[in-house]
């Protein structure tokens, strides 16, 4: 007979009332260090077990359908994101879109507020009279391009005084030319003078920086492909002994490409995420195009 079938059979002989701190006497505590002890063994485990803090677990919160989810978790979603983000959240389903889109909740108008404040330095003023922050937002994303062509083939103005997004070619017939009839001058007339030149102010501040930004990002993108080269170069010069390696990009060569001069055209454009994957995608295409043509 074992020992564990020893105490247990002492311990049924126990009266009831005392074989629950009997077993517990017995039996080896929880930490896996300390298997072979008990309260027989080590007489101060008793005291550390009832001095021991006890780990809550975890509260994990669930919600039956989505219109149960309050507006405040929402906006611990959308705190970090950008408003162009919140737009593309608007269009996972109906009910975000409903949410994120509705012009007469305060919260959600909250939330777009503290993201346009947060992420975009040059929208620091609050919306003109009548606008809502969606309104807003969408207004100066000049990014979309125009409102009319839907094209950005030159820089894309936000003309205040009609609040329209638009390009020259555009604006000029349906403004400049209609601008002698009733409709709009009571239309301009909206618009305080002071108001709309800090706000040109603004807009002529946002063109410096995607200007910049668009000379600054172009550059090191070429001069990403030119060091992309080099380390090719010397990995290939340390693996292989033959002299003749073939790199990646010749910078000679990269420069050539017709799309670089194209793209420093377009200084004056937005620069978007979208804008540099397709400038690399078709800088590798005629690359390839110029090596075959050179090589040949």
């Amino acid at each position: 007979m074992s020992s564990r079938d020893i105490y247990e059979e002492n311990i049924a002989r126990l009266p009831k009332a005392l074989q629950p701190l009997a077993q517990f006497m017995v039996t080896p505590l929880v930490d896996p260090r300390k298997q072979k002890e008990s309260i027989l063994t080590n007489p101060f485990a008793f005291f550390t077990f009832l001095t021991k803090k006890k780990v809550q677990p975890k509260a994990f919160v669930s919600f039956k359908n989505f219109n149960d989810i309050p507006i405040e978790f929402l906006e611990m979603i959308c705190k970090h994101l950008e408003p162009n983000d919140i737009f593309m959240l608007s269009g996972v389903c109906k009910n975000l879109r409903t949410l994120l889109l509705d012009l007469e909740n305060p919260a959600t108008q909250e939330i777009w507020r503290k993201s346009r404040l947060e992420h975009c330095p040059f929208l620091q003023l609050t919306p003109p009279k009548g606008m809502q922050e969606q309104e807003y937002i969408s207004l100066c994303s000049t990014e979309r391009g125009c409102q009319f062509c839907g094209q950005r083939k030159q820089w894309v103005k936000v003309y205040w005084q009609f609040r329209v997004r638009a390009c020259y070619e555009c604006y000029l017939p349906r403004f400049v030319r209609n601008s002698h009839s009733k409709h709009s001058k009571n239309f301009q007339n909206t618009y305080d003078k002071e108001e709309i030149k800090l706000r040109e102010h603004y807009d002529r501040r946002r063109l410096e920086h995607t200007i910049s930004f668009r000379k600054e990002r172009l550059q090191e993108i070429i001069e990403e492909l030119e060091a992309e080269r080099k380390e090719s170069s010397d990995d290939e010069s340390i693996h292989s002994n033959s002299s003749n390696s073939s790199a990646k990009y010749d910078a000679q060569l990269l420069r050539k490409c017709p799309i670089i001069s194209a793209e420093w055209k377009k200084f004056d454009q937005p620069f978007t995420n979208r804008d540099q994957l397709r400038f690399r995608r078709k800088l590798d295409y005629e690359y390839q195009i110029l090596a075959k043509h050179y090589v040949s």
